[in-house]
Formats: structure tokens, C-alpha cells, sequence
């Protein structure tokens, strides 16, 4: 599935119960995402790397 949305808009739900929406780039197999264009709860973030225990979900982003 990951490698289907490199390129493409994805919505990642974080632990702590936040979403962060972004351009998927790139991952490793500890699930470490790297992103471009992120935002999170309309703030902008730019391009962000997120380690993977953080991350609860993965989903393409229907936006």
C-alpha cells in the first residue's frame, strides 16, 4: 500500500490523537514518514520527517 501512495496525499493519525495530512516521499521499515507540503489542523509545517512509533494510521488522504 505505501508504495501506491508515494507522491500522493496521505492522513496520518498520531498518538497523541492528532492528524497530520501531507505528500508522502518517502518511509523505512520502522514506518519513519517523511513528507512534503504537511499540515496539521490547517497550520502549515512544510516538510517534515515522523518516526513511525508515533504514527497510529495511515490512510490516503480523501481531501
Amino acid at each position: 500500500m505505501m508504495d501506491s501512495c508515494r507522491g500522493r496525499r496521505i492522513l496520518l493519525r498520531m498518538r497523541d490523537g492528532g492528524t497530520i495530512r501531507g505528500t508522502l516521499a518517502d518511509y523505512d521499515i520502522l514506518m519513519n514518514i517523511s513528507l512534503l507540503a504537511a499540515e496539521e489542523g490547517g497550520r502549515d509545517l512544510g516538510d517534515v520527517l515522523i518516526r513511525g512509533d508515533n504514527i497510529v494510521a495511515v490512510a490516503p488522504d480523501g481531501q
